[in-house]
């Protein structure tokens, strides 16, 4: 089952001339990855053979995928500035990405002490100490 699944929600229009994220479908069932989590060398060449699908989209549309997807930005061709905000949730079993540790931002003392226990438990990687 999916551990990490990523909402995109698109600010502007997501097209092909703009730069729309390339994906390829089914990628999150592939196992044989590099210690660490990371894809083999040779992914190029197994993209090259498998098909992907561009995650074109209007504005205010939704994109949901799961985080093992293979994925790619794709160059903006375009003057235009292509724009999303994302959201991720991670099961709660799941362990926080290493490459991601540093990245939440922190809570002051302040605001922490006035969160529920169960808002305590949804940012707990965003809760120093």
């Amino acid at each position: 089952p999916p551990a990490m699944l990523i909402l995109h929600f698109a600010l502007s229009d997501f097209t092909e001339r703009n730069g729309s994220t390339e994906i390829w479908p089914g990628t999150h069932l592939i196992t044989d990855v590099a210690p660490g989590g990371r894809a083999k060398p040779d992914t190029d060449e197994r993209a090259a053979t498998m098909p992907s699908v561009r995650m074109n989209m209007l504005a205010g549309s939704l994109g949901a995928r799961d985080m093992r997807v293979w994925h790619r930005a794709t160059p903006n061709h375009s003057d235009e500035i292509r724009t999303m905000t994302s959201m991720v949730y991670f099961r709660q079993f799941h362990r926080f990405p290493q490459h991601l540790t540093g990245s939440p931002p922190q809570f002051p003392e302040d605001a922490r002490d006035l969160l529920s226990d169960k808002s305590k438990a949804l940012y707990r990687y965003s809760l120093s100490g």
